[in-house]
């Protein structure tokens, strides 16, 4: 390749960066969603579905272009979270 110095870059130097840079934006955005965060955590024994879904429901409303977070786990509160987000397309 050739030799440059610092203050001027070939073009294809700039294109390649550039590239690179909007690999890893692209990269990046696929794991975090845009959108108002809002994080959710609850216990295992947690099954109060009917209250959880209604603060979930409040705060969808308030923030409609919301994203759950949450732990992930198979049962309790965190698994009924994601079955709200799951029937109202909420990203999760």
């Amino acid at each position: 390749g050739s030799m440059v110095t610092r203050k001027q870059r070939p073009a294809a130097m700039i294109d390649s960066r550039d590239f690179i840079a909007a690999k890893r934006r692209a990269e990046t955005e696929t794991h975090l969603p845009k959108g108002t965060k809002i994080a959710f955590s609850g216990g295992i024994e947690c099954n109060d579905h009917d209250r959880i879904w209604a603060i979930l429901d409040k705060v969808h409303t308030k923030y409609p272009d919301m994203v759950l977070l949450h732990g992930g786990t198979p049962k309790g509160a965190e698994r009924i979270a994601a079955c709200l987000a799951d029937s109202r397309k909420v990203t999760q």
